[in-house]
Parts: C-alpha cells; structure tokens; sequence
C-alpha cells in the first residue's frame, strides 16, 4: 500500500496556488482508477482568507477591513466557513483509496484523520485529544451568519484544554474526498479577530495555537515532519 500513499511539504505558497493544486489533486483523484492518497502540508506567504465552497463573502468575514489592509481572500474547494491564514500549517489530505478511508462516510474518514492529527500533535510535544461534540447553533458574530471555521460545531474536533487546535472541511465527490485543516503556530488575535468580525477575548476562549499548546515555539519543520510520520506510519 506505500507506494499509493505520498507526502509533500510545501513552505511557501500563495493562496490562489494553494487552492488550485489542492483541487487538481482531488480532480486526479476522482479520475483515476488507481488508488492514490496524497497529504500535502503547506504554510501561505502572506495573511490570507479562505471562505468554504458555498460561503458568500460578504457575510464570511470582515470585506472592509481585509481591504484596507491588504488581506486577501480566496474560495476553497472543500466545504467549512471562513479561515484566517497567517503563521499556522494547513493540511490537505486527498484519497480515493476505500482501503484506508470508509468509502462514503464523512463520519468515519473525520475519525480517522483526527486520530492521525492526534497523534501527529503528540511526536510534535503537543498533547491534544479528540472531543466529540453535540450538534450546536454556530456563532453568528456581529450579526453574521454563519461564523468561522474555529468557531463552528465539528463531529471530531482537535482540542487542547477545551480550546479548538485544528479548524478542518472536507467536500466529498463520487469516488473521493478532500479534507483540508488548519493548525495555527501562533495567532494575532485582534488581527484574527478583527478580519473574521470576532471579538479577539472570544476568539481566545475558544481557540489555541500550538505553540502556546506546547508551551515553547513549533515552527513549521517541525510539525510537518511529525505530522508526516504519523501519516505514513497509520495509513501505509
């Protein structure tokens, strides 16, 4: 099974690009008679708004201020609401392989991969769990509807102390998935909370970064290759 299941790691991409490969890699997987499952983790170059596949932009996040101040935004190909991009790792994890990941059931394959994201957290120092969470009404900041990503209910959410540490969407075609999460290094929170219309204090009670998890800086190398090896060690 190795040699269906790779990783790549990307330091530096720009959102539009970010976006464009992780959809063609979902179109590669759906067209493909072959088994394939691909993780790619990546960081972006420059603050950036991701909105999910079916979001209007003017009621996901804050237009104006990430206009004046340069924030781009960019639609994702997978579903969820709106990201605030900025020191963290995003993951994409594409596969059309039923031998690893539950052929149609959204719930199972959130299972597994939280289960990886876990155990990734752990080689990388971090110690977070999987909260299995009610159904619940969704934030609506400011009179917004629906709120971001970090904020909204999740069947396998990947929490420390209580406070969200992965903000994840998937979207599902015929024969394949793509699951796309973020892990924050460190978070701005008035800048964050400022660009997603959230107040930074309830921001702060509800989500972490993973440098303050661990309680010391994680860069980016570091929980990627952490990350990385959990991957190939479960699902090869």
């Amino acid at each position: 099974m190795a040699e269906n299941v790779s990783v790549q790691i990307d330091s530096a991409n720009t959102g539009l690009g970010n976006m464009a490969h992780d959809r063609g890699l979902l179109d590669e997987a759906e067209s493909t008679s072959h088994p394939m499952t691909r993780l790619r983790l990546y960081r972006w170059t420059r603050a950036t708004v991701s909105i999910g596949n079916h979001q209007q932009p003017d009621r996901a996040f804050d237009f104006n201020y990430c206009d004046t101040n340069g924030i781009p935004w960019v639609r994702r190909p997978s579903g969820g609401r709106a990201v605030f991009h900025s020191s963290e790792l995003t993951y994409a994890v594409v596969s059309n392989d039923a031998r690893i990941f539950p052929p149609g059931s959204l719930v199972e394959t959130y299972e597994r991969l939280a289960g990886w994201l876990v155990e990734g957290m752990s080689r990388a120092g971090i110690s977070a769990r999987i909260t299995h969470r009610q159904r619940a009404s969704p934030l609506s900041p400011g009179g917004r509807a629906p709120g971001p990503c970090f904020l909204s209910p999740t069947r396998d959410a990947v929490t420390w102390a209580g406070r969200r540490l992965v903000g994840s969407a998937q979207r599902r075609a015929r024969h394949s998935f793509l699951q796309h999460g973020s892990i924050p290094l460190q978070i701005d929170y008035p800048h964050m909370g400022a660009a997603l219309a959230v107040e930074p204090d309830h921001l702060r009670q509800r989500v972490i970064s993973a440098s303050e998890a661990a309680g010391a800086a994680v860069g980016f190398h570091h929980l990627a290759r952490a990350l990385e090896a959990a991957f190939l060690e479960m699902f090869c």
